[in-house]
């Protein structure tokens, strides 16, 4: 079982990562990925993807945000390798619509880097506010 500071590093890390990810800094966001990690959009196609996919990924959903998209943490929740993460997720896009999801985040940690990542989120409201590219997540393909 991981120490209570493990546990305080490891949310430390989730916060890190997600202010990376709403800054789009893909470099921060891989630096905290490992290397053979995996992330995955819960949803109807089981997308999964290495850091590689889900930098490309991060990069084309910030492409259409006409500014840095907000995830606010509502709800934080660690045990042992695992943190829990509850968000409101809200972007303006370039086409004028507006992206507002609630997600929620397993994140699993080794080494002190996330190894895998799951995102769970609305997935009929991404893909009606994303389409037609259909979008899942924070870039996901969703097809």
């Amino acid at each position: 079982m991981n120490s209570g500071s493990d546990i305080e590093a490891n949310k430390k890390t989730v916060h890190s990562f997600l202010d990376a990810l709403s800054a789009a800094d893909i470099d921060r966001v891989t630096e905290l990925f490992d290397n053979e990690g995996t992330w995955e959009v819960i949803d109807s196609n089981a997308s999964v993807m290495g850091p590689t996919e889900l930098a490309t990924a991060v990069k084309g959903f910030a492409a259409r945000c006409v500014e840095p998209f907000a995830l606010t943490v509502t709800g934080v929740t660690a045990e042992g390798d695992r943190v829990a993460v509850e968000t409101a997720s809200t972007a303006k896009l370039a086409d004028g619509r507006v992206y507002d999801n609630r997600v929620h985040f397993i994140f699993i940690f080794r080494g002190g880097k996330i190894c895998e990542g799951r995102e769970y989120l609305d997935t009929a409201h991404a893909r009606k506010v994303l389409a037609p590219q259909a979008h899942l997540g924070h870039g996901g393909d969703g097809d």
